[in-house]
């Protein structure tokens, strides 16, 4: 396999687990914004219920709702996750880079 070969496998691999890192950090935010909006739609349905006993377990559920939202912020939208992407992303730049500055004989001048 020549070394052009090769750098194009591994833009290929890169380029695949950077899709893949930010497919699963789109999911994660819909998730998130999904379960937000349908905890905060539960509690203001249980503010409206004249009954003490359906209004509990309504609220209960609105705010287990925001609490599963809040704990996959923490760990799904941490900034760790964001910048995760990004390496994948300039390696794969700067191999595009290197693949234009430099000719099957060696640098361009």
């Amino acid at each position: 396999m020549t070394p052009w070969e090769e750098m194009a496998s591994r833009q290929g691999v890169w380029s695949v687990t950077a899709g893949n890192i930010k497919r699963n950090l789109a999911r994660a935010r819909w998730i998130t914004f999904c379960f937000s909006v349908l905890g905060a739609l539960l509690a203001a349905i249980a503010s409206q219920i004249p009954s003490e006993a359906p209004r509990f377990y309504i609220a209960i559920g609105g705010a287990l709702l925001l609490a599963v939202v809040s704990f996959l912020n923490g760990r799904l939208l941490g900034s760790e996750h964001k910048c995760l992407g990004a390496g994948p992303r300039c390696l794969r730049g700067a191999q595009a880079r290197s693949f234009q500055i430099r000719g099957p004989s060696g640098p361009l001048r």
